[in-house]
C-alpha cells in the first residue's frame, strides 16, 4: 500500500485543524494511571465501550452508499478534530484507513495498545446505528507497512477474525 494515496486526506485535513493541546496533560494523566492499573483486555473493553458511547452521543447523517458512509464519518471526525478516513472495499471486507487521528497523542505512549478500541467502538455503533447486525465486527488491524499517522481496521463478518484472536 503506498502511503501517497493517503496524502490528499492528510492535508486537507491539517488545512482544516482546530486542535487545541490544552487538554493533553490531563488526557496523558489518566491514561497513565489507567494503564498502570487496568488489566489489557479491560482496557481494550472499556475504550470500545467509550467508543461506542461516543458514536451515540454523535450519530451519524443518513447514509445509503459506502460513499456516503465515508463522507459522513469524515464529516464528524473532522467536527472533533479526530482525523480522517477512506473506506476501501475489498471482497470480503471494508478497509477503514484512519489518518491524523489524535488519541494516541493526546492519551499517551502507554494507550497505543488500547487506545484504538475507542475507534473500534466508535464505528462499530455507527455501523449498528445504520442497521448492521452483530456479525459484524470492526477490529484493529497491525500493519508494519503504515506511517505512525495512520491506523487500519478492517470491517468484516466475525468468524474472519477467529484466527487472530
Amino acid at each position: 500500500m503506498a502511503t501517497d494515496n493517503y496524502l490528499n486526506e492528510h492535508l486537507q485535513y491539517l488545512r482544516h485543524l482546530k486542535r487545541t493541546p490544552a487538554t493533553a496533560p490531563l488526557l496523558r494523566g489518566m491514561a497513565m494511571v489507567l494503564s498502570d492499573n487496568v488489566d489489557h483486555g479491560q482496557l481494550r473493553t472499556l475504550a470500545h465501550v467509550a467508543g461506542g458511547q461516543i458514536g451515540a452521543a454523535l450519530p451519524l447523517s443518513s447514509c445509503t452508499t459506502i460513499e456516503d458512509f465515508e463522507a459522513a464519518i469524515n464529516a464528524q471526525l473532522l467536527s472533533m478534530d479526530w482525523g480522517w478516513v477512506r473506506l476501501e472495499v475489498a471482497k470480503d471486507h471494508v478497509s477503514i484507513v484512519v489518518g491524523d487521528n489524535p488519541l494516541t497523542t493526546l492519551l499517551g505512549a502507554s494507550s497505543s495498545d488500547w487506545a484504538p478500541a475507542i475507534l473500534e467502538g466508535l464505528f462499530a455503533e455507527w455501523l449498528r446505528d445504520m442497521g448492521a447486525t452483530q456479525e459484524l465486527d470492526v477490529r484493529q488491524v497491525l500493519a508494519d507497512e503504515l506511517p505512525d499517522n495512520l491506523m487500519k481496521f478492517r470491517l468484516a463478518h466475525v468468524n474472519s477474525f477467529s484466527e487472530q484472536l
